[in-house]
């Protein structure tokens, strides 16, 4: 009888061994009382994900020595695993709109050596502290990266760094116009002024500038001949939304957009008397952007806009008996160009 009541309570204290340790967080510029209401709920989670019992931090760190070795503690404690967690603040960019402190988190799940088994770092959301506690449980537990986990929160194409945050920059590229009812076209270069509202999965794009032909074109030919070439240039606006497709885990975005451009043109810009004409042309763009976390990115994207009002020009043709003629059209070029742009 003696031997059976020994065998079932060391059983039971097999079944219910603490298996696994959650040491108090090592805190960098970052408010303890915070990480360390981390570290509790996610030795709750942890405990719930693997089904082990887990000694809480406030429990763990009473037996962590003056030289903070955990592997000793871990040792004293009697678990055959351990989890640290070190976690450092950033103060917020003066241009983000998001005034909270960034706080980036790293966990490591190690043996009881001190052996590291993986680890997870991740930047902790106030809006969902226990969702990113019960994900880092998960990826911790099966060794996955976080990213992998359903419905985890991580820092994608857009991490909080850049979470409403307004840069401003400059723009230049080149345009590449056409008409089916028109003689070629001149290309244009442009250059303006781009502002970008940033939010974790978009962007709106507010911005406006010139374009300017890299050829005056021709106003005038002989009656029998066609004109080779015609131009227009002037001031554009932009307003539109990109939406991030891929993320690069902060290194670079894939975006893809559509929006609308109008403009006052000037056409027949080689003749005395050139004429004017306002446009509006909407616009699909995609482009990418690196790095998309920090202050200061670069962009390259691609355009392609269809004006939907028409863009007036008139040619004079010189014919020997009558004189001059005039010969009006009215475009609606399909613009082709790529920019190049940095904002901050």
């Amino acid at each position: 009888m003696n031997k059976i009541t020994f065998i079932l309570m060391l059983s039971a204290a097999i079944v219910f061994a603490e298996n696994v340790a959650v040491f108090p967080p090592e805190c960098v510029n970052v408010d303890r009382g915070y990480v360390g209401a981390f570290a509790m709920l996610l030795s709750q989670k942890y405990e719930g994900v693997s089904g082990l019992r887990v000694v809480s931090p406030l429990r763990s760190g009473k037996a962590i020595a003056a030289d903070s070795n955990y592997a000793a503690a871990a040792a004293k404690l009697g678990v055959s695993e351990y989890i640290e967690i070190e976690a450092v603040g950033f103060s917020p960019d003066l241009d983000s709109l998001e005034h909270s402190q960034k706080t980036i988190v790293t966990v490591f799940r190690r043996d009881k050596t001190g052996n590291e088994i993986h680890k997870v770092a991740t930047t902790l959301m106030n809006s969902d502290i226990e969702g990113q506690c019960e994900n880092i449980a998960v990826a911790l537990w099966k060794k996955t990266p976080l990213e992998q986990i359903q419905g985890t929160i991580v820092n994608k194409t857009m991490s909080s760094t850049n979470k409403s945050l307004k840069r401003k920059g400059i723009k230049i590229g080149g345009v590449y116009p056409y008409d089916w009812n028109s003689p070629a076209l001149s290309p244009m270069v442009t250059v303006g002024f781009d502002m970008r509202l940033d939010e974790e999965k978009y962007f709106i794009e507010i911005g406006g500038g010139a374009k300017m032909p890299t050829s005056m074109g021709t106003s005038s030919q002989n009656a029998t001949s066609t004109p080779t070439s015609q131009s227009y240039g002037g001031g554009y606006f932009d307003v539109g939304g990109d939406y991030y497709i891929i993320s690069g885990n902060g290194n670079e975005g894939w975006y893809l957009g559509a929006g609308l451009n109008p403009g006052i043109y000037f056409t027949n810009l080689n003749s005395s008397n050139p004429g004017l004409s306002f446009a509006l042309a909407p616009y699909i763009q995609t482009g990418v952007m690196f790095p998309t976390q920090g202050k200061t990115v670069f962009y390259v994207e691609i355009r392609v806009a269809q004006h939907v009002l028409p863009i007036t020009t008139t040619t004079q043709l010189l014919d020997s008996v009558s004189g001059y003629t005039t010969n009006t059209q009215n475009l609606y070029p399909l613009e082709a160009g790529i920019n190049f742009g940095i904002c901050w």
